[in-house]
């Protein structure tokens, strides 16, 4: 899950393709239906803290706000988000 999120920065809105791409692979490889849909959480956390992300961007834009600032702004609840999703998978997996 670490992993999915750290990809999803630079990729931004390419995620869906990443996600495309990664998922039926972890399938292939035995990995449950609820540890892909952490995996697609975490992404997606990790999308909201991308500079290239087209949501962040229209953030940026209506609230009249530097892109960069946007990024600090999520980045302290995206890895938080993440660090209770990661306890959630132990619990749940």
């Amino acid at each position: 899950m670490i992993l999915a999120f750290l990809i999803a920065i630079p990729s931004g809105a390419f995620t869906a393709g990443v996600l495309a791409l990664i998922l039926p692979t972890l399938s292939l490889l035995g990995l449950s239906p609820i540890g892909m849909g952490f995996i697609a959480i975490s992404t997606a956390f990790g999308t909201q803290i991308s500079p290239v992300q087209i949501n962040v961007a229209a953030l940026s834009d209506t609230f009249k706000k530097d892109i960069m600032w946007v990024v600090k702004s999520n980045l302290k609840f995206m890895v938080s988000g993440l660090v209770i999703l990661i306890i959630i998978s132990f619990v749940a997996a």
